[in-house]
């Protein structure tokens, strides 16, 4: 036992819990903070995660993301999850007149790649936008003991915790997650947004109103997603017509199945009809005859006009000279 703990212990012998002084301000260094009794007030917007440090006490831990070239595209389903979210921040008095804690759990359920962590990350933008403070959850004491300390020192301050493939932090870590979700750990003025790609695996323990309030399902990106990706990667180098006709060709991929398409055609010399064949197989390869080696092999060592590459014609030094 570290000598803080052991003072902490019998300090708690002598002082009732309502006692003991409160966090009221953080201790910052390069890219954390730490709760203590003096020099910063306000943690600066951003993300954050939970750490324990050396006296058994919890740091905040500062991380970057870069949501500058986050895809945006219009889809009933994206604009209605971040339109909830925001009128859930707007209802605060609402809730207190009520009598209810101002909090609400959003769970996001479907098949990966489907863009659950783009909405995800577009709720973090968002809440970094308006100077709130995002936590990166990890299901444990930590997470439950770090946002009550938070809550102490920034009472009113916008915050949402994130908690991806949550079946699995709760698989782990269920009697610290449930604690998280009810009773005395409670936060007020929290939003919590999970994910999972595995909605069947969750106990319905963890589904039911007060925990999860709303759960929403992400289905594969429509055309208009499609189209938005595929441009936003393609726009400068193919037509629009070629891109629509790709996303036509591609109904039902995952944003990352239009990923490993791209990769296929634009970097490992696949044609487009034999990524997407590929793909709809589930992304089995399907057996090359020698002809398709041979045509791989070609396009290896010979340019668009048939010549070997590193080999200058005569015709290249006439024009070059």
């Amino acid at each position: 036992m570290t000598l803080a703990k052991e003072f902490l212990g019998e300090y708690e012998k002598i002082l009732n819990k309502d006692d003991i002084p409160k966090h009221t301000q953080y201790r910052k260094g390069i890219g954390w903070y730490s709760p203590t009794g003096q020099t910063e007030s306000k943690m600066k917007e951003g993300i954050y995660k939970f750490l324990r440090n050396a006296s058994g006490g919890v740091d905040f831990d500062r991380h970057i993301l870069n949501t500058d070239k986050l895809l945006r595209f219009k889809d009933e389903r994206l604009d209605s999850v971040l339109s909830e979210i925001e009128l859930f921040w707007q209802k605060a008095e609402e809730y207190k007149k009520l009598g209810f804690t101002h909090k609400r759990g959003i769970l996001l359920y479907g098949a990966p790649g489907t863009g659950k962590s783009c909405i995800t990350k577009l709720a973090i933008k968002d809440t970094i936008e308006n100077d709130g403070i995002v936590f990166i959850g990890n299901a444990n004491n930590t997470m439950v003991e770090g946002l009550r300390i938070f809550r102490e020192i920034e009472p009113n301050r916008r915050v949402i915790c994130i908690i991806e493939d949550i079946d699995e932090a709760a698989q782990y870590n269920e009697r610290e997650l449930l604690s998280f979700f009810d009773g005395d750990n409670q936060v007020d003025g929290m939003l919590i947004l999970a994910t999972t790609n595995y909605l069947n695996k969750m106990s319905e323990r963890f589904l039911r109103p007060g925990r999860f309030d709303r759960k929403i399902n992400i289905p594969y990106p429509p055309l208009e997603g499609r189209i938005a990706f595929l441009q936003k990667k393609l726009g400068l180098y193919e037509s629009e017509d070629l891109v629509k006709e790709y996303a036509e060709k591609t109904n039902g991929f995952s944003f990352g199945q239009l990923r490993e398409f791209l990769i296929s055609v634009y970097c490992l010399n696949s044609t487009s009809d034999k990524a997407i064949n590929r793909l709809k197989k589930g992304g089995i390869e399907e057996k090359y005859t020698d002809e398709d080696l041979a045509d791989a092999m070609l396009k290896l060592v010979l340019d668009k006009k048939g010549r070997l590459l590193g080999f200058e014609t005569r015709e290249d030094k006439n024009i070059n000279d």
